[in-house]
């Protein structure tokens, strides 16, 4: 009888060393499980910063674009106004030349 009382001691410890070896390897497989989950959160924050540069690099080129053509629009804008301005007093001035010319012939004409 002890001899089964032994046999189911060693076996009971055996499986108690076997239980604990189990529990160890699942620990190790649902963290192994964990950290791959993780690297996988990791890879796409990655993929999502790299996007989020390309972006940013994108908008930076962009609004520097739109600035230099706010710049050239101005420049033009004001050349434009400028010749305009400029037509306008030639305009002005011929109108005074032909006005003024008019009325001289015309006071000469009159005059005895």
């Amino acid at each position: 009888m002890m001899r089964i009382i032994d046999g189911m001691k060693e076996k009971a410890v055996y499986l108690g060393n076997q239980k604990m070896e189990l529990t160890d390897k699942l620990a190790e497989t649902e963290l192994a499980a964990a950290l791959e989950q993780k690297q996988i959160q990791i890879d796409k924050l990655m993929d999502r910063v790299e996007e989020f540069t390309k972006k940013n690099v994108e908008f930076t080129n962009l609004t520097s674009l739109l600035k230099q053509k706010e710049t050239e629009f101005e420049e033009k804008n004001r050349s434009i106004t400028n010749q305009a301005l400029a037509q306008s007093k030639t305009n002005d001035k011929s109108e005074l030349e032909s006005f003024s010319d008019g009325n001289e012939s015309k006071g000469r004409d009159e005059l005895p």
